[in-house]
């Protein structure tokens, strides 16, 4: 398993549904969705743009967790309550964001009168718990080339398998490269001019221009599934 940087598309089955039950929102760059020690008692699903998730730590750093976009419902839910560990989660608007908001009780209604909703939002959950152990483990085991194409994997697979178009760019920070992946920004700059070097990707200000998909995919850890590495081949070519 490799960690997923790049949420996207989960919920996109049940936009209809969300649509008539919440509010239209407009979320500017930087407003906060979940501020650091509060209840999650607003649920956000985006229709466009994207949101990050970072974990503040008591000392003051922070750690970059994922990058949510289209389809995605925030923060995830829990019947149970917010786990011990999320209480420290910040969510904010990394671009300007579209969105549908639910209150809490709106949404446990929903989901309590659709089963598929239910089971859609805790699989989520799961993933993301899996998702997490494998951040950590790939910091672990994996050098910072492997880490950084496995967080350029993620946004090009997420969106070509769940969507209908390429992706050609990937709208991050080198800084946020950085914090995601656990380098200073230093070796992730290195590792970026590396990929540039070997016209895999071209650097713009705050994204990552695609030029070959099949020399990130190179890079990544053994665990890439070959069947995704044939679709992108394809892809290429169609």
């Amino acid at each position: 398993m490799i960690p997923n940087y790049y949420m996207y598309g989960d919920f996109f089955d049940f936009e209809g549904l969300i649509f008539k039950t919440g509010k239209r929102v407009t979320l500017e760059k930087h407003s906060p969705i979940k501020q650091f020690n509060e209840p999650a008692d607003k649920f956000y699903y985006v229709r466009s743009g994207l949101v990050r998730a970072v974990v503040l730590h008591s000392d003051g750093n922070e750690k970059a967790l994922y990058v949510a976009g289209s389809g995605c419902l925030l923060p995830q839910f829990s019947p149970h309550g917010m786990p011990k560990w999320e209480e420290n989660l910040l969510m904010e608007a990394y671009t300007d964001v579209e969105a549908i908001l639910l209150t809490r009780s709106e949404l446990e209604e929903l989901a309590g009168r659709n089963y598929p909703l239910m089971e859609k939002m805790l699989d989520v959950a799961v993933c993301l718990q899996h998702s997490l152990t494998a951040q950590m483990l790939s910091q672990m085991y994996d050098d910072g080339m492997v880490r950084v194409c496995q967080l350029l994997y993620f946004h090009i697979a997420n969106r070509h398998i769940k969507h209908t178009h390429p992706v050609e760019c990937v709208k991050i920070s080198q800084q946020d490269i950085a914090m995601l992946t656990g380098l200073n920004r230093v070796n992730a700059n290195k590792v970026l001019q590396q990929l540039k070097k070997e016209e895999a990707i071209d650097i713009q200000r705050k994204r990552i221009k695609i030029l070959d998909v099949e020399r990130i995919m190179e890079h990544c850890n053994g665990d890439v599934n070959m069947g995704e590495w044939w679709f992108f081949k394809i892809i290429q070519k169609s």
